[in-house]
């Protein structure tokens, strides 16, 4: 396997913590993108708490971000000293409400976090014109869309900056792990201040230890080449899955948009005239991996429920009947009829 004749060589010479791999990783996926820096941390939400420190975000700012999303992003934001600020999704896509976001916006405003769920890119030239217009931050999340485009450029290139993860169930891993992307000098410079306490002696900013390390980067070396063959099983799983399940009147499948390249991070179906939990148990009950991402929205959770006191109904209907099933690039042939078979008995007897 690459990966562990990667890992045995990174061992050998000896340089194991923050070192050449990880300038070279950082070279090759700030190439990969197309943006001009790019700073390998040691996880997404690092990734994120880093940007909006070396963005000057912090107390008294609002953040916009959609509500149903992983629980890192406002926690990040909310540890910041900013407050968070959620919008409608667009059932669809899942992807944030653009015309929801501009009407959140407030005199303190300071930054829009756009979040690429499931692998679908958001709608990135219109929260650019928002952005522009407000003189608002745009930070892309593409914590689940490695190689996603839209309209022809990878996401991570737009924007103020963007962070990735690289944790075990992403799209490509090395373990644990994040980046950070921008063509922004400064940004960059803070970030690498920021990220180890030692890059700061000459610089005005407060580090600490969010180091990757060699051993992260030269395995993400090796899935950053995989990546491509990835994604296209992802896509070819999940061009089956719609094929044979678009007949099924009691579920919604996930969209491609126009001029967007999806990389399917998760198939999430949406359960329109049946109990979603039931399904979900009658596919785990077959041996058929699935789960529920995210129930409940952020707003709605014990943390942001008393702070933000408010309603999203949309996307607190949308969170009780969403259901992913399995689209790895890892599934057979067989495991992709089993899991089609599955899903309509489970329909028919439910």
């Amino acid at each position: 396997m690459e990966e562990m004749e990667a890992l045995r060589n990174v061992l050998k010479s000896g340089w194991i913590t923050m070192g050449p791999k990880v300038c070279e990783f950082e070279e090759h996926f700030a190439r990969f993108v197309g943006v001009k820096h790019a700073v390998a941390v040691n996880s997404g939400t690092s990734a994120l708490h880093i940007l909006l420190e070396s963005m000057g975000v912090g107390t008294g700012d609002e953040v916009i971000l959609p509500s149903l999303v992983c629980m890192a992003v406002p926690y990040a934001v909310l540890r910041s000293g900013a407050h968070p600020v959620f919008t409608e999704v667009i059932p669809k896509t899942f992807n944030i409400d653009v015309e929801d976001a501009e009407k959140r916006i407030s005199n303190k405003t300071k930054a829009i976090i756009a979040v690429h769920l499931y692998g679908h890119p958001a709608q990135l030239d219109r929260l650019e014109e928002i952005c522009k217009k407000h003189d608002l931050l745009l930070i892309e999340d593409c914590a689940q869309a490695h190689g996603a485009e839209y309209k022809g450029n990878k996401v991570g290139s737009f924007g103020d900056a963007a962070f990735f993860s690289f944790g075990a169930t992403k799209n490509m891993t090395t373990a644990e792990g994040g980046i950070i992307l921008t063509d922004s000098d400064e940004i960059d410079e803070k970030c690498r201040a920021i990220r180890y306490h030692d890059q700061c002696a000459k610089t005005p900013y407060v580090g600490s230890n969010y180091k990757m390390t060699d051993i992260q980067a030269a395995m993400g070396l090796v899935q950053l080449e995989r990546l491509k063959n990835f994604t296209e099983r992802r896509r070819e799983n999940a061009r089956f899955l719609t094929k044979n399940l678009e007949r099924a009147k009691t579920i919604r499948l996930p969209i491609e948009s126009i001029d967007v390249y999806h990389v399917y991070h998760r198939y999430t179906i949406v359960v329109n005239h049946i109990e979603r939990d039931r399904l979900k148990n009658s596919l785990l009950k077959m041996g058929i991996g699935c789960g529920i991402l995210y129930d409940p929205p952020a707003h709605l959770h014990p943390l942001f429920v008393e702070r933000w006191r408010g309603k999203l109904p949309t996307t607190e209907s949308l969170s009780k009947k969403i259901l992913s099933i399995p689209v790895h690039p890892g599934l057979t042939a067989e495991d992709l009829e089993y899991i089609v078979n599955g899903v309509k008995r489970s329909l028919l007897t439910d």
